[in-house]
């Protein structure tokens, strides 16, 4: 059996898999569209919830939620030739904290 990464890797490129992958999501605040920059105890609670969340359902894929950083601005910087290659199990480091803790 492969492991959920694999599954998930599978799926993507639409190789046959052994089952289908499972992942779900929630929001871990009550108002998922506050502040967090000015409220940095919200990170807190969005890395805590989904940790729980993690480790209560053990799903094949993660949605990490950005519950108070909706309202920041996107920057884009479409000059960039880079492009993301599925086939490499290159680990990202330049990702927001909440995306490394997580």
């Amino acid at each position: 059996m492969e492991s959920k990464k694999e599954l998930v890797f599978k799926a993507l490129k639409n190789i046959p898999t052994s089952r289908v992958p499972v992942g779900f999501w929630h929001h871990y605040l009550p108002d998922e569209l506050v502040n967090a920059v000015e409220h940095p105890e919200y990170y807190d609670q969005n890395v805590t919830g989904a940790r729980a969340f993690h480790d209560a359902w053990a799903p094949d894929f993660v949605k990490v939620m950005t519950d108070g950083y909706f309202d920041l601005p996107i920057v884009l910087d479409l000059s960039s030739t880079e492009t993301f290659n599925n086939d490499s199990d290159q680990q990202h480091t330049n990702y927001h904290r909440l995306l490394q803790e997580v």
